[in-house]
């Protein structure tokens, strides 16, 4: 495991009308983010932030958990013609290195749980539809969530057959 909390680089884009972007600025030793509807309604959002080494190590442990490192470098669906809409990831911490990216239909196991630990780990305050409160989700309790679905994730990438 790397002694630095803060990875080489960092890099989530999210393309089409729910357009955003979360990247490492080493130099700034920070996490510059912008979200925001695309369009003539577009009410954009932006920040930085500056996780503690504690953030960071419990946001690396959260990817460990739910091994995001495993994911394929492609995610795709053949339902492109709805929404043209997709992603991108790079990660660089230490020896581990990850690129992967897809569209909006084709979504890796565990990227709802990645993606609310980004939004933690930079401190965005995202009202979902099952929750009825506005406060920043915490990593702990994210990181809590990752260990108890670690066995579902899990059997989400074994072959049908696998399960009888």
């Amino acid at each position: 495991m790397p002694s630095e909390p803060e990875p080489q680089t960092f890099e989530l884009h999210l393309y089409g009308v729910w357009a955003g972007n979360v990247v490492w600025d080493a130099d700034g030793r920070r996490l510059v983010w912008n979200a925001g509807y695309e369009g003539p309604c577009a009410s954009p959002e932006n920040g930085e932030m500056r996780p503690s080494p504690n953030d960071w190590g419990t946001f690396w442990t959260i990817l460990d958990t739910t091994d995001v490192w495993s994911w394929k470098e492609e995610y795709r669906s053949r339902c492109t013609a709805i929404h043209d809409g997709g992603w991108s990831l790079t990660i660089r911490r230490g020896t581990r290195h990850l690129h992967s990216h897809g569209n909006v239909f084709a979504d890796p196991p565990g990227w709802d749980l990645f993606t609310r630990s980004v939004d933690a780990l930079i401190g965005r305050v995202v009202t979902r539809s099952a929750r009825s409160d506005t406060a920043a989700e915490s990593l702990t309790e994210l990181l809590a969530l990752a260990r108890s679905t670690q066995a579902a994730i899990s059997s989400a990438k074994k072959p049908w057959w696998r399960f009888w």
